[in-house]
């Protein structure tokens, strides 16, 4: 059964100071606090370029800084599932692209993200066409991110905050440990899905629905088929 929860906003003040300013542990807290080992010492922080981060791939850009997207065995299982279910509804509806964990998006000059899934729809492009180049100019409708052991809450909470502010319409954090979702349908609202729930994207992808069970059906069936 579906939860709603009312958040205030966490924008952050507009003097904070970029991702550059002060010490590494200043750089960490800047970045959500997240591993060491996911911030790229070359190019320097705080002088990587969008070249730089499509040339290193699988890594998103801040302020000058790349990081390692995180993205484990379990959760590249969960999102090329969850993949599929909306890949069959665009092969009959061709209205959006859905881009994986390695479409890079430019949510504004020098931040480069990367969702796990993003779903783009046609109608806001150009001609009505998905533009064909290594970083996307627009940000996601709907942005899923699949949590790994390494997402921290405050980077969850950046990301979140960056996509709207981007434009993405709708956010959703898929924690495999927990099998709930956060369905976040602005920065201020948001409501827990489980498996008794069933979900309705059709004010992006009209007419699609999951069942959030038959999802978490198939990623058990598809890692525990071996054991048959």
């Amino acid at each position: 059964m579906s939860t709603t929860v009312d958040h205030p906003s966490t924008s952050a003040p507009s003097d904070q100071p970029t991702a550059i300013d002060g010490t590494l542990a200043d750089l960490v807290e800047r970045l959500g606090g997240i591993p060491l080992d996911r911030i790229k010492l070359h190019p320097a922080p705080g002088t990587a370029t969008e070249d730089d981060v499509v040339r290193v791939q699988c890594c998103e850009l801040l302020d000058g800084v790349i990081v390692e997207k995180d993205m484990g065995w379990e959760e590249s299982g969960w999102q090329q599932i969850l993949g599929w279910f909306i890949e069959n509804y665009l092969r009959k509806n061709r209205i959006a692209v859905l881009a994986g964990a390695d479409g890079l998006t430019r949510l504004k000059p020098g931040r480069v993200r990367i969702p796990d899934l993003g779903v783009y729809r046609l109608d806001r492009f150009p001609n009505g066409k998905a533009e064909r180049v290594a970083i996307c100019n627009i940000a996601p409708d709907w942005a899923i991110e699949v949590l790994s052991r390494s997402n921290t809450k405050r980077e969850m909470e950046e990301k979140r905050e960056q996509f709207f502010a981007a434009g993405t319409s709708r956010i959703w954090i898929v924690d495999p440990r927990k099998r709930t979702i956060e369905d976040w349908t602005s920065e201020k609202s948001m409501s827990i899905l489980t498996a008794d729930d069933t979900a309705d994207l059709g004010e992006i992808l009209p007419g699609f629905t999951l069942h959030i069970g038959e999802w978490f059906d198939e990623v058990d069936a598809t890692f525990e088929a071996m054991d048959d």
